[in-house]
């Protein structure tokens, strides 16, 4: 008579470990990625909102000036370029722009603001008029 045995082998089980840890290993690795950038991303946050607030104290001309930011004055004029260009009645651009454009000077400042926050940097480059 032959005994009906029930139940799984060593090299079943063994085999089941292996691919549950495989899986398992696979599952955290996602999650350690995902809270790096979580917090990688936050932290850019900050810096933008350094930049933000040192924006608006440049504007309002005040003398202070946030934490982690640095703010450096590069000159006094901004010349822009106008070209010309010919538009059809629907306002879409026929032909080439100009070869010969105009210059104009605006006066004001122009200023570029660096914040950090941990690893992150951010930069600015604003012109206040």
């Amino acid at each position: 008579m032959k005994k009906v045995r029930s139940g799984f082998t060593l090299i079943e089980v063994i085999a089941t470990v292996a691919i549950l840890a495989i899986c398992v290993a696979a599952f955290l690795s996602i999650f350690t990625f995902g809270f790096s950038t979580v917090f990688s991303a936050g932290h850019k946050s900050i810096a933008d909102f350094r930049i933000q607030e040192a924006a608006e104290l440049l504007y309002s001309n005040s003398n202070s000036e946030p934490e982690n930011v640095t703010t450096s004055e590069y000159s006094n004029t901004l010349p822009i370029e106008i070209f010309t260009v010919a538009v059809d009645s629907d306002g879409l651009p026929v032909g080439t722009k100009s070869t010969d454009p105009s210059t104009v000077n605006i006066d004001g400042s122009y200023y570029e603001i660096k914040a950090s926050e941990k690893s992150k940097e951010v930069t600015l480059e604003i012109f206040i008029p």
